[in-house]
């Protein structure tokens, strides 16, 4: 999970969502791609978002060698979405028929330190993707990194996090981003997606922990995992195959999906709503709708050498099940996050 913060020196927390005090920054949506392929992972983030802040960012625990930061591929992201969307199954009358990526070079120094002299603390590199400004950070300890985020005008998350990332060996990946107009529109905005390609151990670990520390009370996710085999939760949090869901004509499929989404989530389920082979390698689609409250463990994904598809077909009325229009419904994930 992502978690979004602005750079205002008076900026307050707000369930660990943090902004200026009469600013909004608010994000209860975010699409990743986990790209697996020669022993590295590209993760490409993407969050919609409200609020009015002049500038804000994302804190990311990395794990793993970085190897490059760099704005993503929005088309992916168009291209992954149709591709795996569900379909809407609308039942009718019997009679009717049927970029620009940047190396993290490392300025390391013996000891922990930062070039104004923080102890415990070392900038392992830092760059501009041509969207965004990053900095990557190591720490001995959650409270003297705490501490660097409130000198720079950050608000981190809760030192408990921290600390859980940390040890787990995670690098700490600090974005910042200047929107050229502050205010977004009733539907929300999108971020422009952000890829960062890592090399090692741990690369597959979602940072689901960092949601409950999230403003806004619900939050949605989605994952497309692209590798060799077909994907699955592997630690952490389970999963469910949803082949498919129904409601009565005329409903939203938006909403009766959610329904689904959020029944599983309160438990701790993943919906996998996709899965199947291409010539760019196996997608499976994971679709999350929880309460921040449940996000206690991270998400860790992984393969499973089994090739049979997965597809969510969104029923609608209860006519004759020989005679249904199937229309694919590009419209899930993001835009669907208003109820």
């Amino acid at each position: 999970m992502i978690l979004l913060y602005t750079t205002t020196q008076a900026a307050l927390a707000c369930a660990g969502l943090v902004h200026a005090d009469g600013v909004l920054a608010e994000s209860d949506a975010a699409e990743v791609v986990l790209d697996v392929a020669n022993q590295s992972v590209t993760a490409t983030y993407r969050v919609i978002y409200d609020g009015d802040a002049a500038e804000l960012g994302w804190i990311l625990p990395l794990f793993g060698e970085i190897e490059a930061i760099g704005d993503g591929d929005p088309d992916l992201l168009a291209d992954l979405r149709e591709r795996t969307a569900p379909y809407v199954a609308v039942a009718e009358p019997s009679s009717a028929g049927c970029g620009c990526s940047g190396e993290a070079d490392a300025d390391k120094a013996g000891g922990r330190s930062t070039e104004d002299g923080t102890p415990g603390v070392e900038i392992i590199a830092q760059g501009f993707t041509g969207t965004y400004e990053w900095t990557a950070i190591a720490a001995d300890e959650a409270q003297l990194l705490s501490g660097w985020f409130s000198d720079q005008g950050f608000v981190p998350p809760p030192d408990e996090d921290l600390e859980h990332y940390l040890g787990l060996g995670a690098t700490m990946l600090a974005v910042t981003i200047t929107p050229q107009d502050a205010q977004t529109p009733e539907e929300g905005r999108n971020l422009p997606p952000l890829a960062v390609t890592t090399r090692g151990e741990g690369m597959l670990r979602f940072p689901s922990i960092l949601a409950r520390s999230a403003s806004a009370p619900t939050q949605r996710t989605t994952v497309y995992l692209r590798g060799p085999d077909r994907g699955v939760l592997a630690e952490g949090w389970t999963h469910q195959d949803l082949h498919e869901v129904s409601g009565p004509k005329g409903a939203a499929p938006a909403e009766v999906l959610d329904d689904a989404l959020l029944a599983l989530g309160a438990d701790r389920i993943w919906a996998r709503t996709f899965a199947e082979d291409h010539t760019d390698g196996y997608i499976t689609r994971f679709d999350l709708l929880a309460p921040r409250e449940v996000h206690t463990v991270d998400a860790v994904f992984g393969f499973e050498e089994i090739s049979e598809d997965v597809h969510t077909i969104i029923r609608l009325g209860e006519g004759s099940q020989a005679l249904l229009l199937l229309l694919p419904f590009v419209g899930l994930g993001l835009a669907s996050r208003r109820r």
